[in-house]
């Protein structure tokens, strides 16, 4: 191409594995066009959290190490005033390089809209998982991973979203959580240890922790809460919640889906990793 547009991935005010899709679509676009990458916004304060008096507060500036390059910053911000035509915005993953080389950057900044626009949560990045895996593993500050790798590793973890989730159609009842332990259970034949990993408290799930061998994570960041259950054996994903999600994708456990779920596969098929509802896991 006659012109090297920079890609720039300005973060969305978003929860962090919403982020995560912003970032790691810039990454591969990157990757793709030989482009160089600038992220910015993992510092951002959320107020929201405050508001709703939520357990966490969702900062995640302290997680990953920062783009300090601040005049790139600068110079697209100056251009988004004065030239908006040279930024190229979220685009396809499908251009030739003559369709972007007219532009100074090519810039990220949404979430997946998946139900809006029915598409798929992982479709540009599912054939890039092992090498944004590793990038978002080096993003992360080495402290966080050293704690993870040290905690002991859960058979089923289990991601239970409250916080912004309650009164929502997303939220799912304890009654759901328990009949798929037990029916885990009934397969495996033995009362295989659950770790809960939520933003919500010992109260709010104490009518699932009444079950036998079944326990709250640590008290860790969201970060650590993350990486832990990405290394589960079993990870049971909150419905629409990209928490986990986003475990699921960079880890090697099987899958257990809510029947509701959309948005498509987290891995490719061929990986040959389960996917699907916990009917499906019971009959597999």
């Amino acid at each position: 191409m006659s012109n090297k547009p920079k890609v720039i991935a300005i973060l969305p005010n978003a929860g962090m594995c919403n982020q995560f899709f912003c970032w790691s679509r810039a990454l591969v676009f990157a990757k793709k066009y030989n482009l160089d990458f600038y992220v910015f916004g993992w510092n951002r304060i959320r107020i929201g959290p405050w508001i709703r008096g939520e357990n966490r507060k969702r900062f995640y500036g302290t997680f990953f190490k920062k783009d300090r390059r601040f005049l790139e910053r600068l110079k697209f911000q100056f251009l988004q005033k004065t030239k908006p035509e040279k930024i190229k915005v979220e685009p396809v993953f499908n251009l030739i390089p003559s369709q972007i080389g007219e532009f100074n950057y090519v810039h990220f900044y949404d979430i997946p809209r998946v139900e809006e626009h029915k598409i798929e949560y992982f479709a540009d990045l599912r054939s890039e998982r092992s090498f944004i895996k590793d990038q978002l593993f080096n993003l992360i500050h080495k402290q966080h991973l050293d704690k993870a790798l040290a905690l002991p590793k859960a058979h089923i973890g289990m991601h239970i979203r409250r916080g912004d989730f309650k009164g929502r159609k997303e939220y799912l009842e304890d009654e759901y959580y328990i009949n798929l332990i037990l029916k885990i259970r009934e397969k495996e034949g033995k009362d295989i240890a659950v770790t809960l990993f939520s933003d919500g408290t010992s109260t709010d799930l104490k009518e699932i922790l009444k079950l036998p061998n079944v326990s709250m994570a640590q008290n860790n960041s969201d970060i650590i809460d993350f990486l832990s259950l990405s290394q589960s054996k079993i990870i049971v994903t909150s419905l629409r919640s990209t928490f986990s999600y986003w475990a699921g994708f960079v880890s090697e456990a099987s899958i257990i889906l809510h029947p509701e779920h959309v948005g498509g596969r987290i891995r490719q098929t061929k990986e040959g990793l389960f996917e699907g509802t916990f009917e499906e896991f019971i009959n597999s």
